[in-house]
Order: C-alpha cells, then sequence, then structure tokens
C-alpha cells in the first residue's frame, strides 16, 4: 500500500513519458478510495516543469540558493531597503543564468527555446512566492502557470483593507446618551470620509500601477537574460571556431613547412641528377671518340 506522500514523490520523480502508467498503478496500489482519487488527481507536469523537479533532486544546493535568494529579496521589498534590493538582484541575474545553464545539461538534448522560457519563468516565479518556492524544493512542479497563481512580491493584496477598529466599551448605565451630531457635524463627518474614499482610491491605483510595472520590469529582466544568455553562447561558439582555427592553421603551416623542406631537398636532388647526367654524356662522348679512332686505325 502507498500513501499520498510516496505517491507524489515517485510521480514527480519519474520520467515524465512514464508518469501517467505510473499514477495509474499507484491508485490501484493505494490503501483508500479518498488516497486513490488524491493520487489519480495529480497532473502530469509539462516538459518545463519535469525539468525543474529534476534540476530540485539532481542539484539541490543549487535550487536551495535560488529560494534563500527569493526569501531575501521578498524581505528587502518590504522593508523598501533599496541598496540591498540592488546587490541581491545581482546576484539574482547570476543564481538564473547559473540554473539555466544547468538545465540545458539534464535532458538528452537541449530544450527549445519555449520550454526554455518556461522554465526560467517558473524559477522567476520561485524568487517571487514563497508557495512557489516550497513546491521547487520539493520538486512537484506541473507547470509555470500553477506555480504562479499565488501572487508574489510587493507583497500587496488586491484591495487594502481598512484599519480595524476596536468596539467602543459600552458607557456605564449611569452616563447619559452622546448627544445627537449636529448637521455641521455629519457635514464634517462626510467631508471626511469622502476624502478618505478619494485618498482609498488613489492608493488602489498607486498599488496597481506599481504592480504593472513590476510585472512589466520582470518580464524586460527576463528577456535581457534570455538574450545575454544566447550571446554568451554565441560567443562560446566562436571562440571554440577560432581555437579550432588555430589548430588548423597551426597544423597548415607545419604542413606548408614540412612540403617546402620536401621540395628543397627535392631540387637538390634534381641538380644532383642533372650534374651526374651531364658527366655521364661527356663520358659516353669520350668513349664514343676512342672508338671511332680505334675503328679507323
Amino acid at each position: 500500500m502507498v500513501d499520498f506522500e510516496d505517491a507524489a514523490e515517485q510521480l514527480y520523480a519519474a520520467d515524465r513519458e512514464e508518469f501517467t502508467a505510473l499514477r495509474t498503478r499507484l491508485a490501484t496500489e493505494a490503501a483508500d478510495a479518498d488516497t486513490r482519487a488524491a493520487i489519480g488527481a495529480l497532473a502530469k507536469p509539462t516538459t518545463a516543469g519535469w525539468l525543474v523537479n529534476q534540476l530540485a533532486r539532481r542539484h539541490p544546493d543549487e535550487v536551495a540558493e535560488l529560494v534563500d535568494l527569493g526569501a531575501a529579496l521578498r524581505d528587502a521589498h518590504a522593508r523598501l531597503a533599496g541598496d540591498e534590493i540592488r546587490t541581491l538582484s545581482g546576484t539574482r541575474t547570476t543564481v538564473l543564468r547559473g540554473l539555466m545553464r544547468t538545465v540545458r545539461t539534464l535532458p538528452d538534448r537541449v530544450p527549445g527555446d519555449s520550454v526554455l522560457r518556461e522554465v526560467e519563468d517558473i524559477l522567476t516565479t520561485t524568487l517571487a512566492n514563497e508557495t512557489a518556492a516550497r513546491v521547487v524544493a520539493l520538486g512537484r512542479v506541473t507547470s509555470a502557470k500553477d506555480v504562479g497563481d499565488e501572487p508574489g512580491w510587493p507583497l500587496l493584496s488586491s484591495d487594502t483593507a481598512a484599519p480595524r477598529r476596536r468596539p467602543a466599551r459600552p458607557s456605564p448605565a449611569t452616563d447619559p446618551p452622546p448627544p445627537a451630531p449636529t448637521s455641521r457635524e455629519r457635514g464634517a463627518a462626510k467631508a471626511r470620509n469622502a476624502e478618505r474614499d478619494r485618498a482609498l482610491a488613489k492608493v488602489r491605483r498607486e498599488v496597481s500601477d506599481a504592480r504593472a510595472a513590476v510585472k512589466k520590469v520582470e518580464a524586460g529582466r527576463a528577456k535581457a537574460e534570455r538574450a545575454l544568455v544566447a550571446a554568451e553562447e554565441e560567443v562560446t561558439a566562436a571562440a571554440d571556431e577560432v581555437a579550432r582555427l588555430k589548430d588548423a592553421l597551426a597544423g597548415a603551416q607545419q604542413a606548408e613547412t614540412a612540403a617546402r623542406a620536401t621540395a628543397t631537398a627535392a631540387r637538390r636532388t634534381v641538380k644532383d641528377t642533372e650534374r651526374a647526367a651531364g658527366r655521364a654524356w661527356a663520358q659516353l662522348q669520350q668513349a664514343e671518340r676512342r672508338l671511332n679512332d680505334l675503328s679507323e686505325g
């Protein structure tokens, strides 16, 4: 019999192609109907989700560094610690870039751009969202959409709640009831309420604008980091090609030197052969002349 935790751990650690069949088998081995239903409801991860789950299992220290960095960033934003935020943002770029390089080594072949973008979205959400960080650390991610359901930093709710007022302490029975407010007091209270509502509406607009700005900046940062990773890969490929060409050039230069030496030796051999041939012709002519002289005598 398997319990829910054991089943979830097996499913999200397994190969993605085995997920459905393994989920069916584990559900049949569940101890009761509720556990069977819970196991059957576990969602198959996207390719990106599977990669992040493998990252959490094979490189837990790197993922722990990301989770810790996210907690520090959220705390710095909550305290509006500008210098600390700037320092941590630099660390954020380095950590994300390192994780993305590691992700490229996990499968047999490098994932496509859309999969890598989803992986980066999941890792970025991990920095902003405590719930997402826990899911990633456990290695039970299903998709970028699922880990992004919770709100992240700046930790602001959709509505700014009005402060809760302490209920008024009941007056002793002997106290006379408070006098009814005058029309002027009612007018002043109404004006204060209207002013408060206007201030509240303004703050809500500012919160909404700030959220939109954060989302836009984060999207731009993610895009810039993807472009940087791609550019660095191109630099590496170019450097490898330059090294290969240098090796080929060195080999060609060595071959040229050897060929020149061979050609020089061949020229010497030709000259020596020509001189030997000249001497042989001269000896032949002398021999022929002696033969003619003897024949005529």
